[in-house]
């Protein structure tokens, strides 16, 4: 077998891997304009929900262990929500004065993106680059997103470059944004078998206050979706989506995927969803 067979053969085979895992369904996320004026409660009752994707790390615990990830955006903030299955919801005892960057390892979302729209698309680093981390550009941004449960705080976290550097130096050096600069709200499922969240971040947060994606733009992003155990200290499994092609997202951007602005709501489901298939035309008539 050729060296060349050989590598061909391992990346059919993490591809395959890849959909049989449910890990990397996903190489597009449509963010979309809200429907109407968003109030930050949890219940996401007032959300375009049509361009949501669907997340999970393995088949067999697909139906207990998922996640619906949607993104909208207007002039003044991005926002994120999810629906969220989970046996043990909102825990993560990861305090974020004490030890935010270990918060990854309970119930947490990470999201990564590029906020500067003057930015190209695909936008390409990684941490092993030194002239990456050299170009001061402050992109790509780290998000981490969790519920610290000693507290019933939410909580989020913004890093800068694959160097991951703060955001802002008042923020510290772990890059935790103080609960004025954002909204968000956890709420539980009444059966307890799961949660909702929504945050609202403003562009001045983001540091892309001037240069924030607006319709149209198609920006590199992608995600990391963690479910944690039942102390809330350790993760139990996680789905990594938004993906191009296999790789991990923590080190390079390469092989992150992309983020559709989209002009309008209401997206068909066959724009996010590749398993979804169109309705096929209508039969011609003749006469």
């Amino acid at each position: 077998m050729t060296a060349f067979t050989c590598t061909l053969v391992f990346v059919m085979s993490a591809g395959v891997a890849l959909a049989e895992s449910g890990r990397g369904r996903h190489h597009k996320l449509y963010a979309v304009p809200p429907p109407g004026q968003v109030i930050v409660d949890g219940t996401l009752s007032d959300w375009d929900w049509s361009g949501h994707i669907e997340s999970f790390d393995r088949a067999e615990t697909r139906a207990s262990q998922r996640l619906e990830f949607a993104v909208m955006y207007d002039a003044s903030a991005l926002y994120l929500a999810a629906k969220v299955k989970d046996p043990s919801p909102m825990r993560n005892r990861h305090s974020p004065a004490a030890d935010a960057d270990k918060a990854w390892m309970g119930d947490c979302v990470q999201f990564r993106l590029v906020t500067d729209r003057t930015l190209p698309f695909p936008f390409l680093r990684n941490e092993f680059d030194e002239k990456a981390k050299g170009v001061e550009v402050g992109q790509p941004l780290h998000l981490m997103l969790w519920y610290f449960t000693d507290q019933q705080l939410p909580a989020l976290q913004i890093h800068k470059s694959f160097a991951l550097q703060p955001v802002r130096p008042e923020w510290g050096p772990h890059g935790v944004v103080p609960s004025e600069h954002f909204q968000a709200v956890y709420r539980a499922d009444d059966d307890g078998k799961g949660y909702a969240f929504e945050y609202r971040i403003p562009w001045e947060t983001l540091n892309a206050k001037e240069r924030h994606p607006m319709a149209g733009d198609v920006v590199t992003a992608t995600g990391q979706f963690f479910w944690g155990d039942e102390a809330g200290l350790n993760y139990r499994e996680c789905a990594y989506d938004l993906m191009s092609q296999p790789g991990f997202p923590w080190q390079t951007s390469e092989c992150w995927g992309k983020l559709i602005f989209s002009e309008r709501g209401n997206i068909p489901r066959e724009w996010v969803e590749p398993h979804v298939k169109p309705k096929p035309p209508a039969p011609l008539a003749f006469s």
